[in-house]
């Protein structure tokens, strides 16, 4: 990453507003995004969002650097949808991690905190789940909500937020379209090497971390046909996109959308439907 203030002030300018690009958003592009970019909890089989007030922190990097990327994370969220924490003391939710030694951070995430790595079956699974395999990498813990609101960790062990062992009960509305339960985002860790991002600037990095940071993409590995910012440190994906996109950005709202719900592929609908009404 060039951490000179020439690329800082050339950052602030790029990100002031959404990257302009030339895009023809066909129905069938959007509906092939929306397929593939989001991954569904294990739990619920339903697309995770925020419900909690964001409050991201980043560390590893000079305090303005690091300023900046928080700031536009809760600029991006402020944009979409999802409430802000207004405290600048306000308790950590989405840890952002610059570090060169990524491996040696989430093996110490796998023996002490393993719930930030997601929802896991086996040991063995963590521990697949805990490697390092991508310059920017994102674990997400999430939980379940039901018709009330009681939040349960998506665990093994199921637990309360305030970490009690929960019933593992849920009340459901019983409908098979939309029974009242709901994913959600807990915490999230979002990892990345500088040592392997040298040829993005810091404006491009922290509009990849907040997608990142707001929604969960199902695969690292996948190109998508859209222009989007999820691309950017994606190996073979062509010239990558440098800032949020229209694309981006219609995806995010469609996800925060107020009314989203019903099951995986009602959401996924809802989703396209308002992308298009914001790409067309």
């Amino acid at each position: 990453m060039r951490n000179s203030r020439a690329a800082l002030a050339a950052a602030l300018l790029s990100v002031s507003t959404l990257h302009a690009f030339a895009q023809t958003a066909t129905p069938e592009a959007i509906v092939a995004f929306v397929e593939a970019y989001p991954a569904a909890t294990a739990k619920l089989e339903k697309i995770p969002r925020w419900e909690y007030a964001i409050c991201p922190t980043t560390v590893g990097l000079a305090p303005a650097y690091a300023k900046f990327i928080n700031d536009r994370v809760k600029k991006v969220a402020a944009d979409a949808g999802p409430p802000v924490d207004p405290d600048p003391n306000c308790n950590s939710n989405i840890d952002i991690v610059f570090t060169t030694t990524p491996q040696g951070l989430m093996d110490g995430i796998r023996q002490k905190n393993p719930v930030y790595l997601g929802y896991y079956d086996s040991s063995s699974q963590a521990d697949e789940m805990a490697k390092v395999l991508h310059p920017i990498q994102s674990w997400y813990t999430t939980e379940t909500r039901d018709v009330r609101g009681k939040p349960l960790i998506d665990s093994r062990n199921t637990r309360t937020t305030s970490g009690a062992i929960g019933s593992g009960s849920v009340n459901s509305t019983g409908s098979h379209l939309n029974d009242g339960l709901r994913s959600a985002f807990y915490h999230a860790v979002i990892v990345a090497d500088p040592s392997r991002l040298a040829d993005h600037e810091v404006g491009a990095l922290a509009d990849q971390i907040a997608m990142l940071a707001l929604s969960q993409p199902a695969s690292r590995t996948v190109c998508h046909g859209l222009p989007s910012i999820a691309n950017l440190t994606t190996p073979n994906c062509g010239k990558p996109q440098t800032a949020l996109t229209k694309s981006d950005a219609a995806y995010l709202a469609g996800l925060y959308k107020p009314s989203l719900g019903g099951n995986l592929q009602g959401q996924k609908t809802a989703i396209a439907f308002q992308m298009r009404a914001v790409l067309n």
